[in-house]
């Protein structure tokens, strides 16, 4: 598969790396910075991990991976791990967060997600892990807002949130901010061993979704 590695991508208009339709893609150990788009996007096909990156000062979202089919559940199996992702959203402020993820399948672990105007990762779909990431000082610019976000859609089922460490995030007042948003009738995720420390307005706001399961938190 193709390898993209320890490179330095930069100073761009659009979004650094466009991954489209491609299956085992590697792109490891670069610095994205400076680009007026998003920073690394992948759509379609599958196995395509984005690791040990560095994504910085973007126009939109650091990373956005959508893989998998919904339908039938084939799983995509890309991920979006172990990245530092942070100063983000410069003109794009609602979309200005760590990672978009769609599709079905798909892990996001082991991030560092920082200063973002909205929420560090917005999430759709089915099946996905979302784990062992540190978020801290996003939401910077909105209320009503998840740190992690998702909503809309009664059969993005079978998401996990776990084992992730949220904190210092502001509260701006109205309805606030969330660790984990499951907005709109979002409905069976599971929401597992999340600490969460700060200013928030609070840990998890389930927005009359059905088959959540919220269990053994620190708020």
């Amino acid at each position: 598969g193709l390898v993209l590695r320890d490179l330095v991508l930069e100073n761009g208009s659009g979004s650094a790396i466009q991954l489209s339709g491609c299956s085992n893609a590697r792109v490891r150990n670069c610095l994205v910075q400076n680009m007026g788009l998003a920073g690394i996007t992948s759509s379609g096909g599958s196995d395509n991990h984005v690791t040990g990156c560095e994504v910085r000062r973007t126009g939109s979202r650091a990373v956005s991976m959508t893989a998998g089919d919904r339908k039938t559940l084939t799983k995509g199996n890309c991920s979006v791990v172990g990245n530092h992702l942070h100063h983000l959203g410069r003109y794009d402020w609602g979309g200005g967060r760590g990672v978009t993820l769609g599709g079905c399948g798909n892990r996001v672990a082991n991030n560092l997600i920082h200063h973002c105007p909205t929420g560090g990762v917005s999430y759709g779909g089915n099946e996905h892990v979302l784990e062992l990431n540190e978020i801290h000082d996003t939401c910077l610019l909105y209320a009503d807002v998840g740190v992690f976000y998702t909503g809309r859609d009664w059969a993005s089922r079978g998401n996990v949130v776990r084992w992730n460490y949220v904190h210092g995030t502001p509260d701006n007042g109205g309805s606030g901010s969330q660790a984990i948003y499951l907005d709109d009738c979002d409905s069976g995720d599971t929401v597992v061993g999340n600490i969460v420390y700060g200013a928030l307005g609070r840990g998890v706001l389930l927005g009359g979704g059905r088959d959540n399961t919220i269990r053994g938190n620190i708020f």
